[in-house]
Parts: structure tokens; C-alpha cells; sequence
């Protein structure tokens, strides 16, 4: 149940642009079917473009190691009139 691969988080402006913790241990509960209150033990290195880090759970005996990334690839789109539709890049998001 290691090298979980927590997809992309985003910095909140609104909060000393910086990353929700909480939000990051709600995801790792999701993703590994347990319940937020036993994750502890949180440590996340961030770089220009992802993180990584650990996590301790009284549900398992490893420390779970995860990764995540802070910039969105979409791939790419066709240009229509020079422009991309929003509509298009919206339905590419999977948020």
C-alpha cells in the first residue's frame, strides 16, 4: 500500500499560497479506503512542480509514501480561429 500517486493539488491563494494538508490526507483516506482520524504522522517535501512525502495509519503497519503534482497536463488541443475552447479544456479536466 505504498507509492501512492495522489494526482494534482493545488496551491489556495487564499491561504498564504500554500497546500491543504488536510485535503492532501482526505485523498490518501479515499485512496486507500480508511478513515482520515487514523492518518498521522504527516511530512511533505515540496518542489517547484510536485511533492512527495510520508504518512503514518494505525491501519497499517508501513508508512505510506505518496506523490503528487501541482501542474495540470492536458495534453494537447486543436486550435480553432488561434484560440482553444474552454468548453474542450474543461471537459479534459478531472478534477
Amino acid at each position: 500500500m505504498q507509492n501512492l500517486d495522489l494526482g494534482g493539488f493545488f496551491k489556495d491563494e487564499n491561504k498564504y499560497n500554500s497546500f491543504s494538508q488536510y485535503d492532501i490526507k482526505k485523498k490518501i483516506a479515499k485512496l486507500t479506503n480508511t478513515d482520515i482520524s487514523t492518518l498521522t504522522d504527516l511530512k511533505i517535501e515540496y518542489e517547484n512542480e510536485s511533492g512527495k512525502g510520508t504518512v503514518k495509519s494505525t491501519k497499517y503497519s508501513d508508512v505510506l509514501t505518496f506523490t503528487f503534482s501541482n501542474t495540470l497536463d492536458l495534453g494537447k488541443f486543436k486550435k480553432e480561429n488561434n484560440a482553444v475552447s474552454q468548453l474542450k479544456v474543461k471537459k479534459k479536466q478531472k478534477f
